[in-house]
């Protein structure tokens, strides 16, 4: 398979091949989630290349096998990428997406293609070898006992798909298939991101960590906690509400983003978020 190929299918948006002359953003939705939890940055940075990491099991690579080890696919990705991305270049991960956002800026800064500022949005840190937390191990549990029509229901209940890949008022009109992929993809990141462990030096890019301030499952103290994988500038934002400053209300997010390239906030906002 060819770069360009490889490039077309692994990235979703208005840059599926980077362009070196022009600053580039690479967007890490959720592992559990294709490329529509993060298609309202698409078309809102004219002066911005943006693309979103479209993972195996999700968005129009649905019914291929999920990714089943972070550290396998970031180094996939960096290979993919470390020639094609310009020199100003950023991510941003959300959720689990934080886990392969943060190791592929790790590979690519090992290969000097740092970007200048990682993005990690409503996402508490990998899980501690030692003492994992009981919270997330709990869920996971809770997860792998359900049935599959009973982890359709939860996806379906807490908007964790978009409309791109399933019904998303449950309404009991879906493809079999397209159900059993949903779900075979939901597990396979659930149990992904369980097992992500940072093994490396902190980044050495500028870090910018992202929380709604109403979000009662990535408090400011899971915020502040990230600063330990930072070995260079560190601060963090928080926005209103929980976590809809991502998807459907972005505007506050992509204005921090334009402030970090120095350019003027999209839509000719004020940049905003603190």
């Amino acid at each position: 398979m060819n770069r360009a190929t490889s490039c077309s299918r692994w990235l979703f948006g208005q840059a599926p091949e980077p362009d070196s002359a022009r600053p580039f953003l690479l967007i890490v939705p959720p592992l559990g989630r294709g490329p529509e939890a993060a298609t309202a940055w698409l078309g809102r940075i004219p002066d911005i290349d943006v693309a979103i990491v479209q993972l195996p099991g999700h968005g129009q690579r649905l019914f291929e096998d999920p990714i089943d080890d972070i550290d396998e696919t970031s180094g996939q990705l960096a290979a993919m990428l470390a020639n094609k991305i310009p020199d100003n270049w950023a991510v941003v991960g959300h959720c689990t997406g934080v886990y392969l956002a943060v190791e592929m800026a790790h590979r690519l800064d090992a290969v000097k293609r740092a970007p200048v500022r990682v993005f990690l949005s409503s996402s508490r840190v990998p899980l501690d070898p030692v003492g994992p937390d009981p919270e997330r191990s709990e869920f996971a549990a809770m997860l792998t006992a359900m049935s599959d029509e009973e982890a359709l229901a939860h996806i379906t209940r807490e908007r964790l798909l978009g409309s791109g890949d399933i019904d998303p008022v449950g309404s009991g009109d879906i493809d079999p298939d397209i159900a059993a992929a949903v779900v075979r993809g939901y597990r396979a990141a659930i149990r992904v991101g369980a097992a992500y462990r940072w093994t490396h030096p902190p980044l050495r890019a500028a870090v910018e960590v992202w929380r709604g301030r109403a979000d009662d499952v990535v408090e400011r103290r899971h915020a502040d906690d990230w600063q330990e994988f930072a070995g260079g500038d560190f601060d963090v934002v928080e926005f209103a509400g929980r976590r809809e400053f991502f998807g459907q209300s972005a505007d506050a997010a992509i204005a921090r983003v334009c402030r970090a390239f120095g350019m003027p906030a999209a839509d000719g906002g004020v940049p905003a978020g603190r």
